[in-house]
């Protein structure tokens, strides 16, 4: 089952009818305003005849509203799941929606041991919430993982009520914290708090080291490019050149023009 998704129809179809798809503040493990033009890619495979070979899943894109829904994720792994067969769940996304991530994490995380997370490529904000829930977590050498504290978008308000959406993203900062700690980590929780709070980038031993992944593989290429959805790194706070490479964002010198073939004498 694959599908590629865009929500922009959906919002000018409602939009058509007099209903503003924009209209409720949404909480984001994901700072700015997606790219609702970028081709997001995922796909569920059924375990099939063969003898231990897993359900496997890719999430590559965005996690929410614009891209990949946890409803889309939920509804798509219960037609395949037979209860007893292994799931790995593929990630390479910047994140997106921070309640879509929870609820991928919290889906993974029923599945107990069958479930292993490979994270392919970029694993930032709300896709690092959802990898953790997984019972075991792969990484890739060459690919990168990110946390940070919860970003909303299109809210507006009086005082009092922006002072409530504020303690409603300091709630929402407890379920990231709660959802890392699933996993048994090596650092204190103050000490997550700071990384959190701080816009922390890792690479796959570093986060081996911290306990957010049990093994450390080899270099992998992920199945599609994350480069259409690389300029909301620039909303992020130290971006290291090594996530930018991950998306496509980093310019390569050019080649070389040949030398001139010598004119025959």
């Amino acid at each position: 089952m694959m599908k590629m998704t865009n929500r922009l129809a959906l919002a000018v179809m409602l939009g058509g009818l007099g209903v503003d798809a924009w209209a409720q503040p949404r909480m984001l493990n994901l700072e700015g305003v997606p790219d609702l033009n970028a081709e997001h890619w995922y796909s569920i495979h059924a375990a099939g005849e063969e003898s231990g070979k897993p359900i496997e899943v890719y999430i590559y894109g965005e996690i929410g509203f614009w891209g990949v829904t946890s409803g889309d994720f939920i509804r798509d792994l219960k037609e395949v799941d037979d209860g007893v067969s292994e799931v790995l769940v593929h990630f390479d996304t910047v994140g997106g929606d921070l309640f879509d991530g929870v609820a991928i994490h919290n889906t993974l995380r029923a599945l107990g041991e069958r479930c292993t997370g490979q994270i392919d490529g970029a694993c930032f904000s709300a896709g690092s919430v959802a990898v953790c829930g997984a019972h075991r977590v792969r990484m890739a050498d060459n690919a990168m993982f990110m946390i940070h504290n919860p970003w909303i978008m299109n809210m507006s308000g009086d005082s009092e009520e922006l002072r409530k959406m504020a303690d409603m993203m300091d709630k929402a900062s407890e379920g990231i914290v709660a959802s890392y700690q699933h996993r048994a980590l090596n650092i204190e929780d103050a000490e997550l708090r700071r990384m959190i709070n701080d816009t922390t980038w890792l690479t796959a031993s570093e986060a081996k080291t911290h306990g957010f992944v049990d093994e450390v593989f080899g270099e992998v290429a992920p199945l599609v490019n994350n480069a259409p959805l690389g300029k909301i790194l620039n909303r992020y706070r130290n971006v290291p050149e090594a996530a930018l490479r991950l998306v496509g964002k980093v310019e390569q010198p050019p080649e070389p023009e040949p030398e001139p073939e010598p004119e025959p004498v």
